[in-house]
This record gives C-alpha cells, structure tokens and sequence, in this order.
C-alpha cells in the first residue's frame, strides 16, 4: 500500500518574487475531511481557496493578518503546508492531535521542507503543531531568542537558515493583534 503524504503548496510566486520580497513559509497542524486522502490534498484546498470556491477561515485570517484581502494574490505568493502529512481525520475529528506516527513523520518533513524551499522565515499558526516542530536552535539552548521578536531559527541539512514563529491558530486570535505582531515580524 502507498503511503500518502500530502504534497505541500509551492506556487510559482513563492519562487518568483515571494512575499514583499521575502520567501515565507505558513504551516498549519491539519487537514481534515471526510473525503478519502491523498497526496494532492493541500493542493486541492489552495486551489479551492484561491478561486473562491472553499471559503476557510483560516487561509482567509492569514492573508488579512499580512495585508491582503486578495486571498488568490496571497496564497499564489507563500508556501504552505500542514505539520500533519496525511488528514488528522473526518470532520468529527477536525481538532484530532495526530498520532505517534503522525507526529514523527510531521518533524521530518518540516526540516525536509525548509531545506528543499529555503524559505526566509516559516509562520506557524498553530500552537498545537509549533509544539511537536522540530526543536529549534533556541530550543536546543545553542541560540537566545532576542527580543522583541523573538524569533526562533532553524539551519537546514544545506546550512540554509531560517526564522521561524509559532503564533495562535486564527480561530482564537484577536485580528488587530495578528496583524500588528506578523507586520512586526515581516519587517525584522
């Protein structure tokens, strides 16, 4: 039986010119669905986000936190992709944590992808899933988080680095503070 992992979000505006300039990385702890999984889940659900078929909160948040309303102008310029490879399960089981394996597989596959897209910095809206990322080198006690942003830094296997941040999942947010902390941390 194949293994299913869904295939992340890399559209020609991430290689192009980026966000502002910048290659951005977004991730998010889950799919969900009571449709059957397969690889090209994230793709699908960009695609449907980006033409306005599949409104989803959370793709919507995100791009308002960064300065667009255009939701197609910002997800044709960022990476994106879920912590959890495979859906976290049915609609039943939208907030399911993921399994063991689940959960290994997630913390390869980050650092597969941030070596492999080399973005500048990774934004992870959601705590659940920025706990089970791959410790960083603050995390490790090899770097201090320096104020004020603090972020975080991750060096890939090819001596890339990038700066991450674990921020709250949309769904709880308060949208000025979003706003005013992600232009903050696009601007350092």
């Amino acid at each position: 039986m194949k293994t299913i992992e869904h295939v992340e979000w890399c559209p020609d505006g991430y290689r192009g010119s980026g966000l502002a300039g910048q290659r951005i990385a977004i991730a998010g702890h889950s799919h969900w669905s009571d449709d059957p999984d397969h690889d090209a889940f994230t793709d699908e659900c960009l695609r449907n986000v980006i033409s306005g078929e599949w409104r989803i909160a959370f793709f919507t948040s995100i791009a308002r936190y960064f300065g667009y309303e255009d939701r197609a102008t910002f997800w044709s310029s960022v990476l994106f992709f879920n912590f959890l490879p495979t859906k976290a399960g049915s609609g039943d089981e939208r907030f399911a944590y993921g399994d063991a394996g689940q959960l290994e597989a997630g913390r390869a596959r980050v650092l597969r992808i941030l070596d492999h897209h080399q973005p500048e910095k990774l934004f992870v809206f959601s705590t659940k899933a920025w706990q089970e990322f791959p410790p960083t080198l603050e995390d490790a006690g090899h770097a201090t988080p320096q104020p004020p942003l603090f972020w975080h830094s991750y060096v890939t296997p090819n001596g890339h680095c990038v700066k991450a941040m674990g921020l709250q999942h949309p769904q709880g947010a308060n949208r000025d503070a979003m706003t005013a902390r992600v232009a903050a941390l696009m601007a350092g």
